[in-house]
């Protein structure tokens, strides 16, 4: 697993009380690229007109890549689009 993301949230959630946490990643690179490419149309300064195009050309790019995506079993060198955690408190 990752250092930077999970260690830290690992020891918040012992800190809280919880037990037996276990961090997982929602996706790949894959889909890191595809929300970047979304963030970057939609957030980016740019003329209406430039951004209404670009949504168009990249909408089948992002989603290729969000249904190619694979979510892999260790977080060690990935680029992710976001955690999630289950913890019990104990």
């Amino acid at each position: 697993m990752s250092i930077w993301y999970t260690f830290p949230l690992q020891r918040m959630l012992r800190a809280s009380g919880y037990i037996g946490e276990e961090v997982h990643a929602n996706g790949g690179w894959d889909a890191s690229l595809g929300q970047m490419i979304s963030l970057w149309v939609m957030r980016r300064p740019m003329p209406n007109a430039l951004r209404n195009v670009l949504k168009y050309v990249s909408y089948p790019v992002v989603r290729f890549l969000v249904k190619r995506d694979k979510v892999p079993a260790e977080l060690d060198w990935l680029m992710i689009t976001s955690l999630w955690a289950i913890a019990r408190k104990a």
